[in-house]
């Protein structure tokens, strides 16, 4: 018998819509008027894998979760990732914050700066560009470890002078940018604005990762329907996995 999974997003995720007077464009009605997003989901399940390998870590810090880390997770899940996947990593913070104390949440979240996540670098833009991902997410504040570290975080939008290899954007300087003042996450800049790759955060993955164990299967049929509101450019992901 099948199952149906509903993904919620995190109860205090802020829903943020920018209302533009220009025509709107790349905008969550795109999304919705095709019919939402549609394809195959992977979970590739980073708790799951440190706990087999014994790997210790706090999610309220700047854990990072390598290419070496992802490659090896998809060895272990006998995943094979195909064009068009949906990437979804389970980095344990939902998990971290269901299971915490009102002090622990007050002192990490309202207070803290730090999360896991994906490792921000070249190497893991180059990765992300290979496998053709339609779109990505995870269970934590933003896909990537926060907050960004040099050399990335310090480029305005965007300062290199020429193409980054086969990464299919052209980047270019922009002198009237201060390096000092603007402060980007690279895998936002290259996914959303130079990609139009869209990037779930804050996903309880919990049952999800529950039902991928039982089942021994780490792949599904995904489902994301996000609002309709012209200029929209986030949304909740209304999303379903379905096995």
């Amino acid at each position: 018998m099948g199952s149906i999974v509903r993904i919620p997003s995190f109860p205090f995720r802020r829903l943020l819509f920018l209302h533009r007077t220009r025509k709107a464009e790349s905008t969550t009605p795109d999304w919705s008027n095709r019919g939402g997003i549609v394809g195959r989901g992977v979970l590739l399940d980073y708790v799951a894998y440190a706990d087999r390998k014994g790997i210790k870590y706090d999610p309220m810090s700047r854990h990072e979760i390598t290419v070496a880390d992802l490659d090896a997770i998809i060895a272990d899940e006998k995943l094979t990732l195909r064009a068009g996947d949906v990437l979804i990593v389970r980095s344990g913070w939902v998990k971290w914050y269901n299971e915490a104390s009102e002090e622990q949440r007050l002192a990490k979240v309202k207070n803290g700066h730090e999360h896991c996540g994906v490792k921000a670098c070249e190497e893991t833009m180059r990765w992300l560009w290979d496998h053709h991902f339609a779109a990505i997410a995870g269970d934590q504040v933003a896909f990537e470890a926060w907050p960004p570290q040099p050399p990335w975080s310090e480029c305005p939008f965007f300062r290199f002078s020429a193409p980054l290899g086969n990464l299919g954007a052209m980047v270019y300087t922009t002198s009237w940018l201060d390096a000092n003042v603007i402060s980007l996450a690279v895998i936002h800049d290259f996914s959303l604005a130079l990609w139009g790759e869209p990037i779930g955060e804050l996903w309880d993955l919990e049952r999800l990762s529950e039902i991928c164990k039982e089942q021994n299967r780490w792949s599904f049929f995904l489902t994301s329907s996000p609002l309709n509101i012209h200029g929209g450019v986030s949304s909740p992901p209304n999303v379903l996995a379905i096995f």
